[in-house]
Parts: C-alpha cells; structure tokens; sequence
C-alpha cells in the first residue's frame, strides 16, 4: 500500500518523474536495460502467456503472416524501383532485351560496392528495404537498379 506522503503528493511526485525521465533519457535508457537484464526470464514468460492468451492477435502481426510480409516487401520494393527509375541502368552499354527490363529481372546495386555487408547489418530484407527507400527518399545517389546480367557482370569486374 502506497504511502501517506506519496498519496498526498502523489500528483508532483509524477510530475518531477516524468520532467527528470525528459531530462534523462540516456539514464532511463540505460535503468531500463538493466532492468530488462536482471529480469530477462520473467519479462519473456510474461510475454509468452500473453500470446498463448492471445493468438489471434499474434496471427495479425506481419511479422507472423508470411503473405502480408511478402506483400510489403513486394510494395517497398516497388516504390524503391519507381524511385531508381524502374529500369537497368546498363553500365556496360550492352544490349538489353524487354524483358531485361521486367521487374522480376532488376535488382538494387550499391553503386560503390559493399552491399552485402549492408544487407548483413540488418535483421530482416524488410527492414533493409525500408533502409535503402528512406536512403533514396533522402537525395542518395548510392543506389542504382541493374539487370542480373548488368549485376552479374559488375560484381565480377570488380
């Protein structure tokens, strides 16, 4: 049961908790992740009776149906190649044919290399995706679409 002087100030008490926590947040970051850390088995019980409790709210998230992820996937990855312009950039002026240009054949290049450790750096390909889209929406000009022949040919040619 809560004190007599928290229930008579209990009202300021939060108010100078909730300033000191804006005033703080690298402090309350970091109480909260050791309280994460000392509490880690407790905090995953509770959250494992809560989607025993609730499955059909766990069924709803994206990250549990894989065909809302596929089609979200497939819509950053459409706003992404509008973005680059929706076809190859053709860096060795070779001859494409149409279907060079389908989407299903174009893929995101980084144009100064390293992309498989940026794709390496993230969780999930959708969280990559979001990455490179904000990227591209930001002015980045470090992005290019490129048929598989085009990337093929580049990742060998160095």
């Amino acid at each position: 049961m809560p004190s007599e002087h928290y229930l008579k100030y209990k009202e300021g008490i939060k108010k100078r908790t909730k300033d000191w926590r804006k005033r703080n947040p690298e402090k309350v970051k970091e109480i909260r992740k050791r309280y994460r850390e000392k509490h880690k088995d407790q905090i995953n019980a509770s959250h494992r009776n809560w989607r025993k409790r609730n499955p059909e709210k766990v069924k709803a998230f994206p990250s549990n149906n894989p065909e809302k992820q596929r089609k979200y996937r497939a819509r950053l990855k459409e706003k992404i190649f509008k973005l680059l312009g929706g076809e190859c950039s053709n860096p060795f002026n070779l001859p494409h044919p149409d279907w060079c240009n389908d989407w299903r054949c174009l893929q995101i290049d980084h144009i100064n290399g390293n992309g498989k450790k940026e794709i390496g750096s993230f969780q999930s390909y959708g969280g990559y995706q979001r990455f490179v889209l904000e990227q591209i929406m930001n002015g980045s000009k470090d992005y290019q679409l490129l048929c598989a022949n085009c990337n093929w040919i580049k990742g060998r040619r160095g």
